[in-house]
Parts: C-alpha cells; sequence; structure tokens
C-alpha cells in the first residue's frame, strides 16, 4: 500500500522533445547543411535523435525540417519515440512555434517541451537527464549553459574596445532549452506579433519578464557551425565511443 505522502505527490508533468534541423547550408558552406554531415558514416541530426530516444522522461519527439529537405528520409533511422517531422519556418521562432503545434494533439499546454539544435550532436544522455531532474519542478523552465572563462571585450562602432564584460555573470547559452508548450507557444507569439527576433527560447521567455534557470552543461556540448567545427565534435564523439 502506497504510503500517505507518496499518494499525494502530483505526476511529472510529461517531457518532449523538439529538435530543429530546418536550418540551410548558408553558413555552413556547402551541402547537405551541418545537420546532415557525416561522422564516421552517422549524421549529426542522428546523433540527438538517438540521445533523446535513450532518456526515459522523453514522452516522444518532432524534428523541424526545410520545406526542401531531400536527406532526412535516406540518411536518418527514427528511434521509437520519432513522432514524425515537421516543415520549419523562416526563422528559428517560426520553426519552434510549428513544432509547438505539431505537439499540441500528443501533449498538454502544463506539458514540457525540450528544443534542441540538431547541430549539437555532443549532446550526452547523462545531460539530457540532469536538465530534466533540475527544471521539472520550477515553474518557468531552463536552459543547459556553461560559464565564460575568456574575457570578453564589448566594441564600439570604430572597432575600439568600449568595455570589459564582468566574465563571472557570463555564461554560454545552449540546448536543449526546456519550458512549458502553452507558455514557451504564447511567449514566440507575442515576440513575432511585435516583429522581435529572438535567437533562442529564452530569449522569448525572457521578454515576457520571467526567469530562466540556468543549468550547468558540458562545455564540449559544441555547436557546428562551420566546417571547421565537424572534426572537434568528430574527436569528442569517437572518444566516447559514439560512432
Amino acid at each position: 500500500m502506497d504510503r500517505p505522502e507518496e499518494c499525494n505527490k502530483s505526476p511529472r508533468s510529461r517531457c518532449w522533445g523538439l529538435i530543429v534541423a530546418a536550418g540551410s547550408a548558408q553558413r555552413y558552406g556547402q551541402e547537405p547543411p551541418k545537420q546532415y554531415q557525416l561522422i564516421g558514416d552517422v549524421p549529426l541530426l542522428q546523433f540527438s535523435l538517438n540521445c533523446f530516444n535513450a532518456v526515459p522522461d522523453i514522452s516522444g519527439m518532432v524534428v523541424g525540417v526545410s520545406a526542401i529537405d531531400q536527406w532526412f528520409g535516406s540518411l536518418c533511422q527514427t528511434p521509437s519515440k520519432f513522432l514524425g517531422v515537421f516543415v520549419g519556418g523562416a526563422s528559428r521562432s517560426e520553426t519552434v512555434l510549428r513544432g509547438l503545434e505539431a505537439l499540441t494533439s500528443h501533449a498538454e499546454a502544463d506539458d514540457w517541451v525540450l528544443v534542441h539544435d540538431a547541430a549539437r550532436p555532443c549532446l550526452r544522455v547523462s545531460d539530457l537527464q540532469y536538465l530534466i531532474d533540475e527544471v521539472i519542478d520550477e515553474d518557468v523552465g531552463g536552459i543547459l549553459a556553461a560559464p565564460v572563462w575568456d574575457t570578453l571585450k564589448v566594441a564600439d562602432r570604430h572597432g575600439n574596445v568600449h568595455k570589459t564584460l564582468c566574465r563571472q555573470r557570463v555564461w554560454r547559452a545552449m540546448t536543449p532549452q526546456m519550458f512549458r508548450l502553452g507558455a514557451l507557444t504564447q511567449a514566440l507569439n507575442t515576440c513575432l506579433e511585435s516583429l522581435e527576433e529572438v535567437p533562442d527560447e529564452a530569449s522569448a521567455i525572457e521578454r515576457s519578464g520571467r526567469p530562466v534557470k540556468l543549468v550547468r552543461g558540458r562545455d564540449d556540448n559544441l555547436k557546428v557551425t562551420v566546417e571547421a567545427d565537424l572534426d572537434r565534435v568528430a574527436a569528442i564523439l569517437k572518444n566516447e565511443g559514439r560512432f
């Protein structure tokens, strides 16, 4: 028989994955786009799919792809928790909003959604689970992030140093970023309606005046932005025996 305190506990809200893979090859500089570049015959996106699929708290995941995507079906193997792809929008915010809409047939407004960049293949199962454990009892949400160790300078319009930032309070934002489906939908819609471009989901939540928790992530949760980054993440993944 359950103890009284166990009976009174409310069940944990469900968690869903939303993997953003709708980017073009514009900054990367070649095709296929970076999310489909191969590391040991495995496309970058596959590492994120496998990671989300391996976390027990993840109920399912959707993947946002470009309207002209021609690689997902031929290069990626869909794991058991894969729910489907959706076509992304003209911006990151629009893509995430479409993903949130795709999840509404499975998820409730109070469920958690973890938005992740497909170009971050080094995310570990342990880090994903740690983020969930740290955020799931929060009211608003949180993101994986890492402290900045370098000294950061702010330039003026002439290219000279304007000021030096206090690095003790500067963090590097990463993904996943974990927020409730309803709250994130509202925050992103508000930004779009006011023509505000936001670089990530946390920025939209911040603009609504709500606090976002910083959860310490690993420094090697790198994002592939240019071709040279591919060798760095390949070395990390190979060292972990992931291919």
